[in-house]
């Protein structure tokens, strides 16, 4: 990340730092952030490490968001993730588009696989079965689910 940092001459404007998830001496309590994006951060059950991080790092204001980009695993943590930020206060949507199946991928342009895509609020029984049994789009090879998470009080 710093190597890109550098190569695109953004050194003032952009601070890098290493998080890690398991150690929370490397989190930055005091410096909660408005937006946070992640992508394929999710193993295993390691989704109590990443939902630590995330929720010392969202600010509570109005208007901070995060999104997370996650691809379909059998072993999917994203069950353990909804119920513990749903139990914070967070809301889930999903990209979907025009036929309610997870819109996402990375082949071909924005405009392709994002056409007539938009943010759906999840419900209890949504978030179940955007875990356990998601839909995918034609255009979303990869099967990437995206979310977008915002505090309920915001």
């Amino acid at each position: 990340l710093e190597e890109n940092v550098r190569a695109n001459d953004v050194t003032e404007a952009v601070e890098t730092r290493c998080l890690d998830w398991g150690d929370q001496a490397t989190y930055l309590p005091d410096r909660p952030f408005d937006v946070v994006v992640a992508a394929d951060v999710l193993y295993g059950r390691r989704d109590r490490w990443f939902w630590r991080a995330l929720e010392a790092h969202l600010a509570r204001p109005l208007g901070a968001v995060a999104f997370i980009a996650s691809p379909w695993r059998k072993d999917s943590p994203l069950s353990g993730l909804f119920d513990m930020a749903s139990g914070a206060g967070l809301n889930w949507q999903r990209l979907e588009d025009g036929s309610g199946c997870a819109a996402g991928g990375c082949e071909g342009s924005p405009d392709e696989v994002f056409a007539g895509s938009r943010f759906v609020p999840l419900s209890a029984e949504g978030r179940r079965g955007a875990a356990l049994d998601a839909r995918f789009g034609s255009a979303n090879k990869q099967r990437v689910q995206i979310f977008r998470l915002s505090w309920a009080d915001g």
